[in-house]
């Protein structure tokens, strides 16, 4: 029997490494060839712009018929954009090589994250076996596997120092936890979030002084994010802390915030969404410190429970964001996940977020290359017909999965959490955001019109498809426009008595990232059709060489 169960083991052990390969063999091969239209082009754009034009991304408008900016985030993500972009230029000129070495990273630190993951499992005193299953939860799961190869988000490599940070806390490294945690601050926002679990146990279970908590872990927080950030925080303060902001008063789509964003103004409803989760980390220390079990048990409950606190209250909640928590979750399963009812939220969780990634794939082009930055169509897509309505319902689903979860782990009913007191607080809170909401805003006012109203892209690719009917319907139902300017470079003028109708117009456009080729004939076809919808068609010329004010409106 036990010689079985030996054999059972050692294939289990050979087996790992080759389902590890495949998972990794999958993320390469499809890395390439796809990419998230809107965020993959802010990538992409964003290294082009700061390694080879020189450009401070942080100096760049918001579009503003996109909810998310451009560029806003801190610059170590933007330092591998630039990376990538040179690399690409020097030896590849490939938009698929560029996509796949923005995405090579996210790919690695999916790797090493499983990696951690069996480290963790054995500090927490997992046997082999669990540990294996653990690492391969998080490296095949559908979700982290579709975000960082096919969406090409870049959470992974936050959740990567979040965890080591997590690990050197295991391991009573105040000074390793800082950095790792300011590492990932230096990526996203969220690894600040740990900083508090981290710094309550130094201070309350440790009984260690502030001061040396601040000298070991908190100036590590701080310095490393400080440091990678000097560079714009030196040449545009502002800027750069509003770009880190800007996040703060946007709505999420994997929320049940969601719904009430039609009716509320979502500036109130952040400022609602971080009351409450203020409120809830209290709730949340008073519940664990009163939890018994071993020490590491504890701080795992303490950091789970953080994160799940604020992904259970925020506005701000899309996606991706399931990676935060999800490596926490999958070793909170052997010790607080016993219960059917946390197993089974935690598979909701994971089926509602594959459920609303499967619904944007069904939006055609979203991860095509070819409609890189063309979000226009896109996003009314999104908002109609089955497609709409699995988005909202798997968001809702998501969203109260998170606070399934937080109320399982610091067991906590239903009855319990909402009693009259705190009954009466949420109500006064909601009726003042809704009171709020009711002052006019200027949604809906009608300003005059022109006789003359000129729409200028970046190219002929950023509103228009080289396909049968060019798009015109959509930009017709989009843009209310006299005129559609054109523009080329100078180049196209010279060439054309040389090349005449094979005249390649896309090598010659500012907008160029899909691999479709513009032929002049394509653009006088497009002209044709163009007049006969009743536009006046101009021909634009780019005469300068270098100009840095660059406004992302319609579309660029």
């Amino acid at each position: 029997m036990n010689l079985t169960r030996s054999r059972e083991g050692m294939n289990r052990q050979d087996l790992f490494p080759f389902l590890i390969f495949s998972g990794l063999a999958v993320r390469l091969l499809v890395a390439p060839f796809f990419g998230h239209a809107w965020d993959v082009y802010i990538w992409v754009k964003s290294g082009q712009l700061t390694a080879l034009d020189k450009i401070n991304i942080y100096m760049v408008k918001d579009l503003t018929e996109y909810p998310w900016g451009f560029y806003a985030y801190p610059p170590l993500w933007l330092y591998w954009l630039s990376a990538a972009a040179l690399i690409d230029t020097l030896f590849f000129n490939s938009l698929n090589i560029h996509v796949l070495l923005v995405k090579l990273p996210v790919i690695i630190a999916d790797l090493l994250v499983a990696v951690l993951l069996l480290k963790i499992a054995k500090q927490l005193g997992y046997d082999n076996r669990t540990a294996l299953y653990m690492s391969l939860l998080w490296f095949l799961n559908p979700v982290v596997m579709y975000i960082s190869s096919v969406w090409g988000m870049f959470d992974s490599l936050a959740v990567l120092t979040t965890l080591l940070a997590f690990l050197y806390l295991l391991r009573d490294k105040p000074t390793h936890v800082g950095f790792f945690l300011g590492l990932g601050f230096a990526f996203k926002i969220y690894p600040a979030l740990l900083t508090v679990p981290a710094v309550i146990y130094y201070l309350r279970e440790r009984k260690l002084g502030v001061g040396y908590v601040t000298k070991k872990l908190v100036i590590p927080f701080v310095l490393v994010p400080l440091i990678v950030s000097l560079p714009y925080l030196m040449v545009s303060p502002v800027n750069f802390i509003g770009k880190m902001l800007y996040h703060i008063s946007n709505m999420g789509q994997f929320t049940y915030w969601t719904g009430l964003a039609t009716v509320v103004n979502p500036r109130i409803l952040s400022v609602v969404s971080i009351t409450m989760f203020l409120l809830l980390l209290g709730v949340v220390y008073r519940r664990v410190s009163r939890t018994y079990g071993k020490e590491a048990e504890r701080l795992l409950l303490f950091c789970t429970t953080v994160l799940l606190a604020f992904l259970s209250t925020s506005s701000k909640v899309n996606v991706q964001y399931v990676l935060w928590v999800l490596p926490f979750i999958i070793l909170c399963l052997p010790i607080f996940g016993k219960g059917k009812e946390f197993r089974y939220n935690f598979i909701l969780l994971i089926v509602s977020a594959i459920t609303f990634i499967a619904s944007t794939a069904m939006i055609p082009g979203m991860y095509s290359l070819d409609n890189l930055g063309r979000i226009n169509v896109i996003t009314q897509q999104m908002q109609a017909g089955i497609v709409g309505a699995l988005l909202v319902t798997s968001a809702f689903l998501g969203g109260t999965r998170f606070i399934a979860l937080l109320t399982n782990l610091l067991k906590v009913s239903f009855k319990s959490l909402f009693t009259f007191n705190r009954i009466a607080i949420f109500s006064v809170i909601i009726i003042f955001s809704l009171f709020l909401s009711l002052f006019p805003t200027a949604t809906g006012v009608s300003l005059p019109q022109d006789n003359v109203r000129v729409a200028v892209p970046e190219g002929v690719e950023a509103l228009f498809g080289l396909r049968e009917g060019f798009d015109i319907s959509n930009f017709k139902e989009l843009y209310n426009v006299t005129h559609v300017v054109i523009p080329v470079g100078p180049d196209v003028i010279n060439q054309y008595p040389r090349l005449g109708e094979n005249l390649d117009i896309s090598r010659n456009s500012r907008f160029r990232l899909g691999i479709d080729t513009w032929k002049l004939s394509d653009v006088k076809n497009l002209t044709t059709q163009l007049r006969g919808e009743g536009y006046r068609v101009l021909l634009g010329i780019y005469v300068k060489a270098y100009y840095s004010s660059i406004y992302f409106g319609i579309h660029g």
